[in-house]
């Protein structure tokens, strides 16, 4: 078993959402190029998943969500 203490377990997940945020929009935004809307949603509503989970709340501010539009 590889000790991991909590406080790196949350920097290390705190920094794979940020990775997934970016690499979500980068395909969001490759496959709005195309116009593939039904890419887009799956990838959209990824983002909006993992923004919620990387605040630690329900809600996305309307500067956030602007930022798929």
């Amino acid at each position: 078993m590889v000790g991991v203490s909590v406080l790196h377990l949350d920097d290390a997940k705190h920094q794979a959402i940020i990775q997934a945020i970016d690499c979500l929009k980068a395909l969001y935004d490759f496959e709005l190029e195309d116009y593939n809307f039904r890419n887009m949603i799956i990838y959209r509503n990824a983002y909006v998943q993992c923004l919620e989970q990387m605040n630690g709340r329900v809600y996305i501010e309307e500067n956030e969500l602007q930022a798929l539009r």
